[in-house]
Order: C-alpha cells, then structure tokens, then sequence
C-alpha cells in the first residue's frame, strides 16, 4: 500500500473509481423505494439458492475452497440476505423524551436512521461472496449505493453475485464494481463522495484506510491470531473435534481460525492424543472432491510463507507433532507443542493451517496467554463449570468470547468485529445496518 502507484495505473484507477461512484452518488440520491429494495434483496436470496451449485463451483475454482464448503458460504449469502431484510424492516427510531428537559416543553424530539448515501466495500480473496454480501445487503437495504473492489483472487465469484442482485431488481448504479489491486483502493480513499469503507484484510491497509478516510466513520475487520482455552474440566473429545475443524478447515485460510491452543498442564496429554487423531482423520486434497477439509491454500507462495511459520516456532523450541509437509500449495495441517511466545506463530497470524500449544496451571495464567497478543478477534474457551466461564467473559479480551465453542465459531445474527489490531466497528446485519446509516434528529415544534 505504501509502494508509489505508476501514474497510467494510477490514472486508469483513478478513472474508473471516480465513474462508480458518480454512479453510485446517482443511485443515492434516489434509491428504490423500501418495499422495492426489500423485494429485490429477498429475490436475490432466491436467485443464489437456485444458482448455488454454479456459483460453489466458481468459489471452488477461484479461491480453492473444497467444493463442500463452497456451497455452505453461497447458501449462508442468502440467509445474509433474509436476516438484513428483517432487521431494516424492523429497525426503529425512537422518541426521545424532550419533555424531560425545559426546553423541550411543546416539542417533540424523534431519532431516526438515514443512509449514508455511497458505501464503499472492500473484500479479501478466501470468502468471496460471504464476506461481500455481510456489507452489500446492509448497505443496499439501508438505501445506500455499494461500491465494490473484490480481491483480485476472485472476479468471478464477485460478479455473480452481483449479478444475482442485478437480477433481482436492483440498478447497476447501485452495485458499482472497480477492479484492480493497491492502486484501485487509493484511487476509491481519494473519492470524497464515499461515505463509509467497510474493510475486510490485513492490518497495513485497514491502518492506511483509517488514516486516508478523515472523519469519514470505517468498519475494519482486521488480524488474529486467536486462542482457544482448554480447562481441565472440559469436555475433551467435544474440544479436539472443534479444534481440528476451527484450525485447519479451507487450509486455515479464516481470520478467527484457531492458531493458539491454551491448555491446562492436567489435560495436555490427553487433549494431544485426541487432536492428533482429529487432524488425522481430516480429509486432506482436492478442493473438488465432496470430502475434502483441508485444500490447498491460494497459492504456492502462502504455502511457503506458513511452511517458514513452522520452521521459525522449530527453531524457537516448538516440537512438531504432525504435518508440515508441502507439495505446492499444499500444506499438510500441523500441530506444534511448547510454542515459544516470541515466535511469529505465538505473535502474528499465520493464515494457514498450523496450531500451536501452550500450557497453563492457575486460570489467571490461562487468560494472561490468551490474552498475549495485539489482536484480539474471538476467544474460545472449553469449560464444564459455570464459574470459570463467567471469569473468561470478563477477563478474556477479544470482540466475542466462545464458551464450549472454539474462537472460529459465528452465526450470521452476532456482532462480528475485534478489539486492538483486529479491527473497528461490527458487522451482522443489524450492526451493519447502523453503521452504514446516520441519526437523524426531527424536532416538531407545536
């Protein structure tokens, strides 16, 4: 993001962000009607349902996601879709009580929620249309325009979705795509007409589009390197089956994936022995085959950077349990245990299929580790006693805490954001919904 950006690439950038969103700002000013947006939001639900396995298939191919797990996102796009139709059609103002102050007497004060006008979406490659669709239904039911700038990794699983909510009603003013990489998000900072960016990625450029967007409001969604609690009192086998899918499902390719594994000393053993046997029974290979877990990771060059990973936590101590091998992109899951705390595994995100272990005695210290990093997204804790998981939902700091859950786990409803270098703001449909509009004051004098 800092490189100096070519000036025919920056022209060319420049241009196309300045025509979509002179596109966007002219579908803002009159947007469909609310009964019409909703219409078409919920006839864009259907049409993804009806167009599932086409669009998995494109999901599949673009971002080698296995096939089964490329359905799951397309078909949670449309559950997206029905939530955020009835959140807004839900949504209320209120009516503040002016009369509780003397000047308010013979007034009336009501707060009500207007769109932004032009929202400005930007999406990562590894969940293509899930990640979009939590910011364009919000945006769109609140009768703002969307700009859209996808991953490069993924033209064409953008597209059909857009399609699909071109399809269903809504104007290609209200959808606007801009294609390209570093130059195309400078060119979309400089465009004053944006009213809020909505940013999923990595924390450079969530930091240089906080810096870049003034006093304009950011949604960012950022790093983890999250950590799941193991207590001694935990239900093991529930664990390790959580921990092997939350760790290394899509190749680990999840910012809320499990990278940290805090367990208490008595039960170490155990939960190994299990997780090993979790991570093995993982069905590892072509993102095409209708078993596969663990596919390849984008491209061979991430493999290699998580393969480093591994080696640099050996290096620091780390013994490796299983996995690690690579065959191109493909990286076999690996488990490390006694993670040193200043390796890159213990201190950054490693995006891809590796977890490590660490052990604890006294609770306190469990959360201390936890809690040991600049992210904090989503925290697990697995715990059979009422107490200790009431302490974790006050100690441990991180945007949701999981009990019996590990920190990968989200339903579409939930506040979805993180604390520290994981970001700004929430999205799910509700938090997004106010984020992506303004309250405003109507005061009715008599």
């Amino acid at each position: 993001m800092t490189a100096a950006v070519e000036p025919s690439r920056a022209g060319a950038a420049g241009a196309a962000a300045e025509e979509a969103v002179a596109r966007a700002a002219s579908y803002a000013a009159a947007p469909l009607d609310d009964l019409a947006r909703c219409a078409a939001l919920r006839r864009a639900a259907e049409l993804l349902l009806e167009r599932g396995e086409q669009i998995a298939q494109v999901v599949s191919r673009e971002v080698r996601k296995p096939i089964a797990l490329a359905r799951g996102e397309v078909e949670r796009c449309a559950e997206v879709i029905a939530l955020t139709v009835s959140e807004w059609e839900t949504l209320r103002g209120e009516v503040v009580p002016a009369h509780a102050s003397a000047a308010g007497a013979g007034h009336v004060v009501l707060a009500r929620r207007h769109p932004l006008g032009v929202v400005c979406a930007i999406t990562p490659f590894n969940f293509p249309v899930g990640l979009l669709i939590h910011k364009l239904a919000p945006a769109l039911a609140a009768g703002n325009a969307c700009v859209v700038k996808p991953s490069e990794r993924a033209p064409e699983s953008v597209a059909a979705l857009v399609a699909a909510l071109l399809d269903a009603g809504f104007p290609d003013a209200a959808v606007p795509v801009v294609s390209g990489g570093p130059e195309a998000v400078e060119a979309l900072l400089a465009e004053p007409a944006i009213g809020l960016y909505s940013f999923t990625g990595s924390v450079p450029v969530g930091e240089r589009i906080r810096a870049a967007s003034g006093l304009r409001p950011v949604v960012l969604e950022l790093g983890s390197n999250a950590a799941t609690i193991v207590h001694h009192d935990a239900d093991l086998a529930r664990a390790a089956r959580s921990l092997a899918q939350g760790a290394y499902a899509y190749a680990g390719q999840a910012c809320q994936s499990v990278q940290r594994i805090v367990v208490h000393e008595r039960v170490h053993d155990e939960l190994v022995e299990r997780l090993l046997a979790a991570i093995a029974a993982l069905p590892v290979g072509d993102p095409a085959d209708e078993r596969v877990v663990v596919g390849p990771m984008i491209d061979e060059a991430a493999a290699e950077r998580v393969a480093g990973v591994i080696d640099d936590a050996r290096a620091g101590g780390a013994t490796l349990l299983c996995g690690g091998r690579r065959d191109g992109a493909l990286l076999e899951p690996a488990l490390l245990d006694g993670v040193p705390r200043d390796c890159a595994l213990w201190r950054e995100e490693a995006f891809g299929p590796v977890a490590g272990v660490v052990t604890y005695d006294e609770l306190a210290q469990g959360f201390a580790l936890a809690n040991d990093s600049r992210y904090g997204l989503q925290t697990g804790i697995f715990t059979s006693a009422t107490d200790v998981a009431l302490a974790a939902l006050d100690a441990l700091r991180a945007g949701a805490v999981l009990v019996n859950e590990g920190s990968h786990w989200r339903c579409t409803p939930m506040p979805f954001g993180g604390v520290g270098a994981s970001g700004i703001g929430r999205e799910g449909p509700r938090y997004a919904i106010e984020a992506m509009t303004s309250l405003r004051t109507a005061v009715l004098a008599r």
